[in-house]
């Protein structure tokens, strides 16, 4: 197995759950504003926010995973639950 598996797995679902975010919540705008008062809201919105924000956090555990077995950074459990509990900040 390739040792630095956890280092692309960390860096790939990273950015895949802030778009998966992004998405979800441009669904949730979506159903919450009034452009649907004249006809009804179709479930399709509704299922695939749904099914986006499932993913998301998916996508959000497989990061956490990813980052606590690579072993360039070690993170922690509580760096990892913890909001800003780590000391590792990377240069722009």
């Amino acid at each position: 197995m390739n040792p630095k598996i956890w280092w692309y797995l960390a860096r790939g679902a990273g950015p895949t759950s802030w778009v998966l975010a992004a998405v979800t919540l441009g669904c949730g705008l979506l159903l919450s504003t009034r452009y649907f008062t004249k006809r009804p809201r179709p479930a399709w919105i509704l299922d695939l926010h749904r099914t986006l924000g499932g993913l998301t956090v998916v996508f959000v555990g497989v990061h956490m995973v990813g980052l606590f077995a690579d072993g360039f950074v070690h993170f922690g459990p509580a760096q990892l639950l913890i909001p800003l509990a780590s000391t590792w900040r990377p240069a722009p």
